[in-house]
């Protein structure tokens, strides 16, 4: 079972939830709903209200931006750095320009940035605390299909520019 207070989202596997969420919806509504259950308990509304009285709505709020600023800078880097080493090592060992794999990156990398910002639920899904298994699905969801669309323009860039040092 979930773990109660805010951090009971934390053991949630992200896989095994985001692998509910589009072979097994019936089963993600069932966990949402024992969790919105838990959630509203008399000691996890007690222990959510103790950690609240710990900081300022003010400084939660600002760290929150902080922190996702931070690890959305480190996943973006990640990614691009990632296909930049890709589109080295491709030409390092005698891979030749495919102009036409070049744009299906580059198409497939718009595309699916596109996807991410306009399938993101945002205000329809939000609560007051922000970590609901529904909200924490459409922050992970939102960030891997971010991540995945900017490795591969990253690597369109890098394959493009790679050929031409060649």
């Amino acid at each position: 079972m979930l773990q109660k207070g805010a951090e009971r989202n934390m053991k949630i596997s992200r896989i095994e939830v985001l692998f509910l969420l589009v072979f097994r919806p019936k089963k993600l509504i069932e966990r949402t709903n024992a969790d919105y259950k838990e959630m509203n308990t008399p000691e996890a509304i007690q222990l959510k209200q103790e950690r609240n009285q710990r900081t300022t709505q003010a400084a939660r709020s600002i760290n929150k931006i902080r922190s996702s600023l931070f690890w959305s800078l480190v996943l973006v880097a990640g990614a691009v750095l990632a296909a930049g080493v890709i589109g080295k090592a491709y030409f390092a060992l005698g891979g030749a320009r495919c102009q036409t794999a070049e744009e299906i990156l580059q198409y497939s990398g718009i595309g699916i940035l596109l996807w991410a910002t306009l399938g993101k639920a945002g205000w329809s899904v939000q609560t007051m605390n922000g970590d609901t298994i529904p909200e924490l699905v459409n922050e992970w969801v939102f960030r891997a299909l971010y991540v995945l669309g900017s490795f591969l323009l990253a690597l369109a860039v890098s394959l493009t520019f790679g050929a031409s040092n060649i």
